[in-house]
C-alpha cells in the first residue's frame, strides 16, 4: 500500500501546491500538511490524511478505494469556509485534472463537507474525497 499511497500524496501536493499560483495556494500560503501540521504552524492551514477503505475486485481487476480527508483549520468560521471553497474549486478545476502516476483514476467523487467545530480556539472543517485507483 505504500506505493499508492505515495502515488496520491504526490499527486495531491502537485494539484494544490504548483509551482505557479492559485488562490488556494495563496490562501494557505502553502501551508498543506500531510497527516499533521507542524508544530506552531501559523493559521490557515491544511492537513490531509489518506484513509484506506480497501481493495475489491471486479472481475480480474483490483481497485484500491481511499477517502482523502483535507481539515481546513483557522481562527474564524468564515475564514475556514472560503478556504475549503477554494479547495474544492482547485481539486475540481476542469482544466487540470488531479492524476497519480502508475495508477489509472476510476472515480473521484467528494463527500459531504462537514463542519468539525471549534477545538482550542480554532475553527475546523473536513473536506472529504472517495478515491478509487487501479494500477496501471
Amino acid at each position: 500500500m505504500a506505493n499508492i499511497s505515495n502515488a496520491i500524496r504526490v499527486g495531491i501536493f502537485s494539484k494544490l501546491i504548483p509551482s505557479s499560483s492559485n488562490t488556494f495556494k495563496t490562501s494557505i500560503t502553502s501551508r498543506l500538511y500531510f497527516h499533521v501540521a507542524q508544530q506552531g504552524a501559523s493559521l490557515p492551514y491544511v492537513v490531509y490524511d489518506l484513509l484506506p477503505i480497501g481493495a475489491e475486485r471486479d472481475s480480474a481487476n483490483k481497485f484500491y478505494d481511499f477517502i482523502v480527508q483535507f481539515v481546513v483549520s483557522s481562527l474564524t468560521i468564515g475564514e475556514c469556509e472560503t478556504v475549503a471553497g477554494y479547495l474544492v474549486d482547485q481539486l475540481e478545476d476542469s482544466e487540470s485534472s488531479l492524476s497519480f502516476t502508475g495508477y489509472k483514476t476510476i472515480r473521484i467523487e467528494r463527500e459531504p463537507q462537514v463542519n468539525l467545530g471549534q477545538i482550542d480556539l480554532v475553527w475546523n472543517i473536513a473536506v472529504s474525497y472517495r478515491v478509487q485507483l487501479q494500477k496501471n
